[in-house]
């Protein structure tokens, strides 16, 4: 995280669940972070959610501008 975004990975209390999409071949939940501007979005199998791994991908998303340094 810290050599992609400039920003550690430091998770907690600002991440909230947005909301889930469950109409698609792959359904999605989404949480953020308003903060660090930090989207994650897990997809998950439905038939496995009482079970271990069923979450089959996931996608971060980073609005936070991305920080460069000269060498």
């Amino acid at each position: 995280m810290d050599k992609l975004f400039g920003a550690a990975a430091v998770g907690g209390p600002g991440w909230s669940l947005l909301g889930c999409d469950n109409a698609g071949p792959l359904p999605a939940c989404t949480f953020s972070d308003r903060q660090t501007k930090q989207r994650l979005v897990l997809f998950y199998d439905a038939d496995k959610l009482t079970r271990p791994r069923a979450v089959l991908d996931l996608e971060f998303i980073s609005d936070a501008p991305a920080t460069t340094s000269s060498s």
